[in-house]
């Protein structure tokens, strides 16, 4: 698998599932301990690097910590990015950011077992905006202690990133994108990313499973309205050239300037299997790339997934 120039590799697990039942496609449910430790080393296996977690994912942290201490020669070259929720209300001192924050980096090392994360993100882009760049100023020192590697944020929006952007601390970005949800990429923000350096991980590739969604299935009136539509169209083009809907959602991503790591999920080893295997295959082409940005340019994905939250 293909290796950055900072050391993460092209896919980044995504671990939420092992914490919690996830996905609206979700069909396995939350995978028991032995299952989610075979699926760790399943990626590892493939030449995935990179781990995705949360605070807020249930147990993920635990259910990780838990495959490392089994087989402590995991942990040699694996980068861990966790993400925290900040507490501390805005109009607060800088030091209970900082007792916060510093204790909040403490807890995920202690669940991880491991002795340093790659990069703790904000959560909620909205913490960002509290008591004047506290956060930041906090996240600083986090980062000068040796706790994490680098910082960065959790974001949806372009307001979000142009705000990150302000603090030079955030060296890190994880952001939704999919062939189905194409606004960031209208934006014009990922070749100014790519500029900057920064690392960006690319969530929701395949648009939260309603990609894997078999049309009987769409009975909501917000997904028979707005989404079988296009998922409809996009399987009928891969008909077309040959290929499957997630190769097809996954080769749209890669093809994109600045990307760094796509965080993919799964619900069981033979999912980590099939995922890893995606990425031996080339991006997108340019022509067909095209193609894609015109057949799903106008998909009101922020709109469904309003309606279904």
């Amino acid at each position: 698998m293909k290796i950055s120039a900072n050391g993460l590799s092209e896919m980044t697990l995504g671990t939420v599932q092992l914490g919690l039942r996830y996905g609206i496609a979700n069909t396995l449910g939350k995978p028991d301990r032995g299952t989610a430790c075979q699926m760790i080393q399943e990626a590892i296996r493939m030449g995935v690097n990179s781990l995705d977690t949360a605070q807020s994912y249930g147990d993920s942290e635990e259910v990780i910590g838990d495959c490392l201490r089994q087989s402590p020669g995991m942990r040699d070259g694996l980068a861990v990015t966790s993400k925290l929720v900040v507490q501390t209300p805005d109009g607060a001192p800088d030091n209970d950011f900082q007792r916060e924050i510093t204790g909040k980096a403490a807890e995920s090392l202690k669940r991880l077992g491991i002795g340093q994360l790659r990069f703790f993100l904000l959560h909620q882009a909205a913490d960002m905006y509290k008591s004047g760049g506290a956060v930041a100023r906090a996240m600083e020192k986090l980062v000068a202690s040796g706790a994490v590697a680098g910082a960065g944020v959790s974001v949806y929006t372009e307001k979000d990133i142009r705000e990150m952007l302000r603090y030079p601390v955030f060296t890190a970005v994880q952001l939704p994108l999919s062939v189905f949800d194409q606004k960031l990429i209208d934006s014009g923000i990922l070749p100014e990313l790519e500029r900057r350096g920064i690392t960006v991980f690319v969530r929701s590739v395949f648009s939260q499973g309603l990609l894997f969604m078999e049309p009987e299935r769409m009975t909501k009136p917000v997904l028979a309205e707005y989404m079988l539509p296009h998922l409809l169209q996009l399987r009928a083009r891969c008909r077309e050239i040959g290929c499957t809907p997630s190769d097809y959602a996954l080769s749209f991503i890669r093809r994109l300037p600045g990307v760094t790591s796509l965080v993919l999920g799964a619900e069981s080893r033979e999912q980590v299997q099939e995922d890893a295997a995606m990425f031996g295959r080339p991006p997108m082409g340019d022509p067909e790339y095209e193609t894609a940005r015109r057949l799903f340019a106008k998909v009101p994905f922020d709109r469904i997934m309003e309606a279904l939250r």
